[in-house]
C-alpha cells in the first residue's frame, strides 16, 4: 500500500503545503513525531496550526478512510495564513521550506512555552529531531584572532545549487559530504589580515538532517542535470562539521522537488530500494533512484529540501538487548564483578544498559541514552573478526550479536576458556547451554557410537521445512515438529541405511533459544502465515532431546521478528499480554494471536525464539 494522498482543488495552490506533510521523516512519515505528536499542547494560533495538523495525522491513521482517498489540508493552510497574514493565503504560490520552518516553529512553541530554549538547550521532539546546534569558532591561521560565538540552532542547512555542481564537475567522484564541506569552505569569510577564518563545529546530530537547496532564476536543463548528478543517497556529515567522526552516515529518505509552478516530493520505503512519488492526490511506485533522476530531468525538476535520516541501524542489537533484559534471572544475576572483555568492555556496556533500564519510569516514551547503546555497539565491533561487523550504521544478523554477547559473558567469568566445552557453571552457560551428546545406532548393520558435541547455545531450525511438517502432520505440538524436523537431517550409516540418531540432553538450559533460517528475507506471505502457525506459546523439549522426561516445560517469552530493514520484538510481560518493542516505541500488542496478526501485517520473519523453563512448585 502505497499511501494515502493530500487534495489540491483548483486555484488553491497546495501543493508546496502537501509536499512538507507527506515527505518522509519531515513530518507525517518521521515515525517518532507521528507516534509522539503532542495530543495536550498550548495552541498556537486561532485556529490552532498544531491542531490543524494533528486533524491530518489522524485522517491519515484512519482505517476507515480508503487507502487511496485523498485528505484535505485545508484547515492547516487557513491556521498557517492566521500566523503570516502576508503568506499562505488561499490560492497564493509560496515555498516549502518556508512552510516546513513555520510548522517546526509551531509545534515547538505548542510544547514549549520557554521560546529562549528554541537556540540554547531544547530537548523537545522537535529540536531532536531536527535540530542542528553548532558553534562557529573563528580563528585565523596568519594572526592571532580567535573567536568563538555561542551555539545556535537551525533546523536546515543551506546549499547553492550552482555551487554544488560547479565543485561537483571540478572535483569528480568524492562523495556528498565532501562536496558540501568545499561549498562551505566557497563562503568562508575573511579575517581583518585578509585570510580565510571560521569553522563550523557540531554540537549535537539530529535524527533528521535537513538541506535547502537555493536555486538562481529560471536553470537550464543542463544545470538541472548537473545538480542532480552531485547528489547521492548517502551523506556523512562529518565532512561537514568538526566534532563527530568521520562515518556518521545519514540516508535519503524524501525528496521535494519543484517543477514551475508546481511541487511533488520523493518518498523511501522502508525496504531502502523503491521511492515512491507523491503528487497531491496522486500516489505511485517510481522504482530505484535512477529512476527517480530521470523522473526529475523528465520534468525539469529543481530539488529543492532534501530530508537524510541518521542511519544508526542499532534495531538488530535493540531487540536483543531488550529480550535478554526480559529474562529475569540473567537481568538479576547479571555479573556486576567481571573479567573486562574488550576495550571499551562489552560486558560493563550492557551492565550499563541494564542499569539505565532499571532506573527509567514505567513511561513508554522514555529511552536508553543513545551514548550508551553506541558504546557496547563500539565494543562489539571491537570484538568481532577484523573489526568488520557492527561498524556504525552498518545493518548485522541479531544472531550474531546475540551469540558475541553470550561468549563475552562466558569470557568474563572464567579465566579457563576449555570450559566452553565442558562443564562451565557462568550464566551463560547455566542460562542458555544446550549440552548434548549425539548417539548413532543402525539397526541394520549394528554400528554404533556416541559422541559429546561442543556445547551451543541455540537450536536452528529450517522454516521452509517447519511449515511443511505442519502441514502434513496438522494439530500436534510444537516439540514434535521440532522433533521431526529433526529426524529429516539424519545422515546415512556406511552400510547404506539412514542411522538413527538420539541427542542426549544432560542438562535442560533455563532458557531455549531457537533461530529460524529462512531461504529468503522476501518469503511469500502464505510462506509466512504457513510458518507462523507451527510455533506455539508452550513447548516439551522432551520431545526433541532423550534424556529427559516428557514435562520438561516451556513458555516462549520473546520473539525477535525481520521485516525489510528492520529489526522488533515481542515480549511476554503477563500470562496472555504481548508487548511489541521497535528502535523508538514500546506498545502492548495483546494476546498471542495479535501478535500472529501483526507480523503477518507487516510481513514480519520470526528470527529468534526464547523459551523460559517453567519452575516446577
Amino acid at each position: 500500500m502505497l499511501g494515502k494522498g493530500l487534495q489540491n482543488k483548483a486555484a488553491e495552490s497546495n501543493c508546496f503545503l502537501n509536499v512538507i506533510i507527506q515527505a518522509r521523516k519531515s513530518l507525517w512519515h518521521l515515525k517518532p513525531l507521528r507516534e509522539n505528536f503532542p495530543r495536550s499542547h498550548n495552541h498556537v494560533g486561532d485556529p490552532c496550526a498544531v491542531c490543524a495538523l494533528s486533524d491530518i495525522f489522524t485522517a491519515f491513521s484512519s482505517p476507515s478512510t480508503m487507502q487511496t482517498e485523498a485528505v484535505d489540508p485545508a484547515g492547516l493552510r487557513v491556521a498557517l495564513s492566521k500566523l503570516d497574514i502576508e503568506n499562505f493565503q488561499q490560492g497564493q504560490m509560496n515555498d516549502a521550506s518556508e512552510v516546513l520552518m513555520l510548522i517546526l516553529d509551531c509545534l515547538h512553541e505548542s510544547i514549549t512555552s520557554d521560546l529562549g530554549d528554541t537556540e540554547s538547550n531544547c530537548t523537545c521532539i522537535i529540536h531532536s529531531q531536527f535540530g542542528i546546534k553548532i558553534s562557529e569558532q573563528f580563528k585565523c591561521y596568519k594572526c592571532p584572532a580567535d573567536q568563538t560565538n555561542p551555539p545556535s540552532t537551525s533546523f536546515m542547512h543551506t546549499i547553492n545549487a550552482k555551487v554544488l555542481r560547479t565543485l561537483k564537475i571540478l572535483c569528480g567522484e568524492i562523495s556528498f559530504g565532501q562536496l558540501l564541506k568545499r561549498a562551505e569552505l566557497n563562503l568562508q569569510s575573511e579575517c581583518d589580515c585578509g585570510k580565510p577564518n571560521y569553522t563550523n563545529k557540531l554540537l549535537s546530530t539530529p535524527h533528521v538532517f535537513t538541506a535547502f537547496l537555493v536555486w538562481e532564476r529560471d536553470p537550464s536543463a543542463m544545470d538541472i542535470t548537473a545538480t542532480l548528478g552531485a547528489l547521492t543517497t548517502e551523506l556523512d556529515i562529518a565532512y561537514l562539521y568538526q566534532g563527530i567522526d568521520v562515518g556518521h552516515m545519514y540516508q535519503l529518505v524524501s525528496m521535494v522537488c519543484f517543477s514551475a509552478p508546481h511541487y511533488y516530493c520523493f518518498i523511501q520505503s522502508r525496504d531502502q530500494e523503491r521511492w515512491t512519488m507523491y503528487d497531491d492526490s496522486n500516489v505511485m511506485e517510481i522504482g530505484g533512484w535512477d529512476e527517480v533522476i530521470q523522473q526529475c530531468q523528465g520534468r525539469g525538476s529543481q530539488p529543492n529540501v532534501l530530508f537524510f535520516e541518521a542511519d544508526t541501524n542499532n534495531c538488530f542489537l535493540n531487540v536483543i538487548i531488550q529480550s535478554l533484559w526480559h529474562l529475569k534471572p540473567l537481568r538479576e544475576n547479571f555479573p556486576r564483578s567481571h573479567e573486562h572483555v574488550g576495550n571499551p568492555c562489552a560486558v560493563c556496556a550492557v551492565s550499563d544498559i541494564f542499569t539505565a533500564f532499571s532506573s527509567l519510569s514505567t513511561m513508554q516514551t522514555e529511552a536508553v541514552d543513545p551514548t550508551i547503546l553506541s558504546r557496547l555497539r563500539v565494543a562489539l565491533s571491537n570484538l568481532s573478526p577484523d573489526k568488520k561487523n557492527f561498524q556504525q550504521g552498518q545493518m548485522n544478523d541479531a544472531t550474531e550479536v546475540l551469540m558475541l554477547i553470550l561468549d563475552c559473558l562466558h569470557k568474563s567469568l572464567t579465566s579457563d576458556l576449555s570450559d566452553t566445552e565442558s562443564n562451565c557453571t557462568c550464566i551463560a552457560h547455566s542460562q542458555f547451554g544446550i549440552k548434548i551428546s549425539e548417539q548413532f545406532k543402525c539397526y541394520k548393520c549394528s554400528a554404533e557410537r556416541t559422541n559429546s558435541l561442543p556445547t551451543s547455545f541455540m537450536h536452528n531450525i529450517s522454516a521452509k521445512v517447519l511449515r511443511s511438517f505442519k502441514s502434513i502432520c496438522g494439530d500436534i505440538s510444537f516439540g514434535q515438529l521440532l522433533k521431526l524436523s529433526e529426524l529429516n537431517h539424519q545422515s546415512a550409516c556406511p552400510c547404506g541405511k539412514p542411522k538413527y540418531t538420539n541427542k542426549l540432553l544432560s542438562t535442560p538450559p533455563h532458557v531455549f533459544t531457537a533461530v529460524l533460517d529462512w531461504e529468503s528475507t522476501w518469503e511469500s506471505a502464505d510462506d509466512l502465515s504457513a510458518t507462523l502457525e507451527a510455533p506455539t506459546t508452550e513447548l516439551d523439549v522432551a520431545y526433541l532431546y532423550r534424556g529427559i522426561n516428557v514435562g520438561s516445560e516451556y513458555h516462549l517469552v520473546s520473539m525477535v521478528c525481520f521485516s525489510a530493514r528492520d529489526y522488533y520484538c515481542f515480549t511476554r510481560r503477563q500470562q496472555k499480554q504481548w508487548t511489541v518493542y521497535d528502535s523508538i516505541s514500546v506498545k502492548v500488542i495483546g494476546n498471542w494471536d495479535d501478535v500472529v496478526h501483526k507480523c503477518e501485517e507487516s510481513h514480519s520473519l520470526p528470527r529468534v525464539v526464547f523459551f523460559e523453563a517453567i519452575l516446577q512448585s
